[in-house]
């Protein structure tokens, strides 16, 4: 089920007996209930939401480079992998395990185009 793309309104939290609002599923504590400084804070953060909502790119297919081949994107995929699978400066399992699964798709899509590359050619590699 999709999350709702808009904030919840100003409404009081009874356990804790203070103002929050819920933004992109995250709840933000916005003091006492009612306070000046609360109602200034929600609407600090819905108006910092609606701006970043203005910026966002709209939703929908992304159309890959004709000319960007498997391995090109392989190669992009990789860089990421080795800067986000990383733990105390190490890199962790999960890179040797990204590394093993390329292995296949380089062998059967390596020279084809990113673009071509469908279900049914995912089916094939796994």
């Amino acid at each position: 089920m999709p999350r709702n793309n808009r904030p919840t309104s100003y409404h009081l939290h009874k356990a804790r007996k203070c103002a929050v609002v819920t933004i992109d599923g995250r709840g933000y504590y916005l003091g006492p209930f009612g306070s000046p400084e609360s109602q200034e804070r929600y609407a600090r953060l819905i108006a910092q939401w609606r701006a970043d909502q203005r910026h966002q790119r709209p939703s929908g297919p992304v159309r890959p480079d004709p000319s960007l081949s498997i391995e090109e994107l392989m190669l992009a995929y990789w860089a990421h992998v080795e800067q986000y699978y990383v733990k105390d400066g190490r890199p962790t399992s999960e890179q040797d395990n990204i590394r093993q699964a390329l292995r296949f798709l380089r062998c059967l899509y390596g020279r084809s185009s990113a673009a071509e590359f469908g279900p049914l050619a995912l089916q094939r590699v796994r």
